[in-house]
């Protein structure tokens, strides 16, 4: 017994490690939930979407939803906050709203930079969804709540920029993660 006992041990182990060290905190989880705590609180005043549009928050198109895997909700962006080509956890580039009761209701947020790059010729963003040849990134994915932005990606309509970007569910649980692009729990 004590020999079979022995042998099981270390698999037992093995098994039960990884999900001890995920649930235990780390420092960086704790300065995450610090982050996204004055997040939430620099935009706690945009559930009032009038106070979005006074902000220079503006919509850009229907709620964004696809069926199957979830929704974005309505993008409203603030052009000024997109071009500035840095982010802030505090101040996003995009609030993300769903209709509620006759309203909007503030589900998330939407960090946006542009991605600025260079093929020897021409230096800058670039808009076309394929990319020229021999092109090169001048910005790296910018990191915010101690993660690396998603991206660079190629524009999602006509007219938008190869970019970075990064969902952020401040104000609604999302069972993908908090920082999901597409979350299953809200509706258009």
């Amino acid at each position: 017994m004590k020999k079979s006992l022995t042998l099981l041990l270390p698999m037992i182990l093995s098994l039960l490690l990884p999900a001890i060290a995920m649930a235990a905190p780390s420092s960086t989880d704790s300065q995450t939930a610090k982050l996204l705590a004055k997040a939430r609180e620099a935009t706690a005043k945009y559930h009032d979407v009038s106070v979005a549009l006074a902000d220079g928050y503006v919509p850009v198109g229907p709620c964004v939803q696809i069926p199957g895997i979830g929704v974005m909700g309505i993008h409203y962006m603030n052009f000024a906050l997109a071009s500035d080509l840095s982010v802030n956890e505090f101040a996003p580039e995009i609030l993300l709203y769903v209709p509620y009761g006759g309203g909007y209701k503030l589900v998330g947020a939407e960090y946006f930079m542009v991605a600025i790059g260079t093929n020897g010729t021409y230096t800058g963003p670039w808009f076309g969804s394929e990319l020229p040849a021999g092109w090169v990134w001048l910005t790296a994915a910018p990191t915010l709540f101690g993660r690396p932005m998603d991206g660079p990606m190629a524009p999602h309509e006509p007219g938008m920029p190869w970019h970075y970007d990064l969902h952020v569910w401040l104000w609604q649980g999302n069972s993908e993660g908090i920082f999901a692009e597409f979350n299953p729990t809200v509706k258009c």
